[in-house]
């Protein structure tokens, strides 16, 4: 089953909201968010903030970007208000 809820994901006095899926499988030590590429630059992340790190998927392994910094996400309910908050580090 598909699951989508609204964040808002915040960085330096920038944010975005973003209807996301959330029951992707994946599993971590640290809360991570991943993010397109776009909305890291909104964020004001750049390639300069983020190191190469292994990823173990169910296929195999791969590599993926992860960043040095946290960034803040919120959950929030229909109308915008802040249910649940937490930080993670952007992939």
């Amino acid at each position: 089953m598909v699951v989508r809820v609204r964040i808002r994901v915040s960085h330096g006095g920038r944010s975005v909201t973003a209807v996301v899926l959330v029951n992707s499988s994946a599993e971590s030590d640290e809360p991570t968010v991943v993010l397109r590429p776009e909305v890291a630059e909104e964020l004001g992340l750049t390639l300069d903030s983020f190191d190469i790190v292994e990823v173990e998927l169910a296929s195999g392994r791969t590599h993926s970007l992860i960043s040095k910094e946290r960034v803040r996400v919120e959950l929030l309910d229909e109308e915008g208000r802040v249910l649940s908050g937490t930080s993670a580090f952007p992939r």
